[in-house]
């Protein structure tokens, strides 16, 4: 009889970055990026796992619209990869519910047209801000 035993958890910290999960929701997706810091944390597994439990009771792990580009902006991402990372996304989306036949053309459109208007509408009121 064979047996798999762990001891000890690494954590390490990922660089985030715009992604391209179309599961997404709301706004641009965020991923990790490849690169993490050289600092690392480690645990037992029992500390881990106690300390996960806490976590998972307080956290949402949801992150709202507006929360994911302020995000993707500090960290220098500019309104034009924003744009076009929600673009791909809701692409990806489109194509999924065209290929069960949900969509029609017109609808398509449509929701690209609000997506550029969105982001127009926030770039003109981050320039706005800034000068006042």
């Amino acid at each position: 009889r064979k047996s798999v035993e762990f001891n000890d958890v690494e954590i390490r910290e990922y660089s985030q970055c715009v992604g391209d999960n179309p599961s997404c929701s709301a706004g641009p997706p965020i991923s990790l990026d490849w690169q993490y810091g050289h600092q690392s944390r480690r645990l037992s597994l029992d500390n881990y796992e106690a300390g996960r439990r806490n976590r998972m009771l307080e956290d949402n792990f949801e992150i709202s619209e507006e929360k994911r580009v302020d995000l993707l902006l500090r960290l220098g991402y500019s309104f034009q990869d924003l744009l076009e990372a929600e673009v791909k996304k809701t692409k990806d989306q489109l194509l999924r519910q065209s290929s069960i036949g949900k969509l029609k053309d017109d609808e398509i459109q449509e929701m690209f047209q609000r997506i550029r208007l969105k982001y127009i509408i926030r770039m003109r009121s981050l320039t706005e801000s800034k000068y006042r």
